[in-house]
């Protein structure tokens, strides 16, 4: 079996081949972060990732990134068993910027506050003792979500830190992205915006359309054939697995705690209304807790 460098490699040796004839849609989702990871986070596929941060970047023609450096490319194979690991990927832009993108696939709650916190350690962790705050880079967090977590229909937003009344932006040092997967539309053969392409290409439910886009963009084209390469290889598919049990027993766990929770609610509130003289079958009503539940807290 192929340790996790070398199967990378062999990818990434492989990734130029075109594919004939048309996309298949494979078994792998581009979603799980350990994919995700080897398709953006490869040092040999920094044509993908650049195409796909300027998509979300939108930035200027002059100012489009063409140079990017993948601080953190690796995943060693025990990583892959942990579901508390995170596979995110960590970049420098040329003039040293930060880049950090996390792809999540449940919703493990305070989000906004996880993602200030690893934006803070990605920015703080620029310098050393002494060393002057003027060094310190602009860094961005871009965070993927396979769930909806922010109002609105808007599926790409952005955030800064800015003065309440007038708008104003303190500085660019702090940028935060979120992308919602679930709010971005349907896709078709005419869309031409970047973005989209790409996030459909995550999505990856409609083969016509990502011919297309395929056709339109060598990047995207690219980051098809790597897919379908991973789709292909016994190992990866092994990995994929352990992974996609790590993290599927994770959400069991969030959403096993989360019941837990409501149900430890109900319970509490049956004790009141028992307190207040309400007959067990109202409380049964009202709560929807069974009576063997209800009996506990008599």
């Amino acid at each position: 079996m192929h340790n996790f460098n070398e199967l990378a490699n062999t990818i990434s040796v492989g990734i130029y081949v075109i594919i004939k004839g048309e996309i298949g849609m494979t078994g792998i989702d581009p979603k799980v972060d350990f994919i995700f990871k080897i398709i953006f986070g490869n040092e040999d596929n920094t044509d993908i990732l650049l195409s796909f941060l300027n998509s979300i970047l939108k930035l200027e023609k002059q100012n489009r990134l063409d140079k990017i450096e993948v601080l953190n490319p690796f995943i060693k194979r025990e990583l892959l068993e942990d579901k508390t690991s995170i596979l995110d990927i960590k970049a420098k832009t040329i003039i040293g910027e930060l880049i950090n993108i996390e792809i999540q696939l449940s919703n493990k709650y305070n989000m906004d506050k996880r993602s200030l916190y690893y934006w803070s350690k990605l920015y703080s962790g620029q310098l050393s003792v002494g060393e002057d705050y003027k060094q310190l880079k602009k860094t961005i967090t871009i965070n993927i979500i396979n769930f909806n977590y922010l109002d609105g229909k808007d599926f790409h937003k952005v955030f800064h830190l800015k003065e309440e009344s007038t708008g104003k932006i303190l500085n660019d040092q702090l940028e935060i992205h979120f992308v919602e997967l679930l709010k971005v539309p349907e896709a078709t053969k005419e869309e031409r915006d970047p973005l989209q392409m790409w996030l459909q290409f995550l999505k990856y439910e409609n083969k016509e359309v990502l011919e297309e886009y395929a056709m339109a963009d060598p990047a995207i084209k690219k980051a098809i054939n790597v897919l379908d390469l991973l789709n292909r290889d016994v190992d990866t598919k092994e990995l994929y697995e352990i992974r996609e049990k790590a993290l599927k027993d994770e959400t069991s766990m969030i959403n096993g705690a989360k019941l837990e929770g409501k149900i430890e609610g109900k319970l509490e509130d049956a004790a009141k209304m028992l307190e207040k003289g309400l007959s067990v079958e109202d409380i049964m009503e009202i709560t929807g807790l069974k009576i063997e539940e209800i009996k506990k807290v008599m």
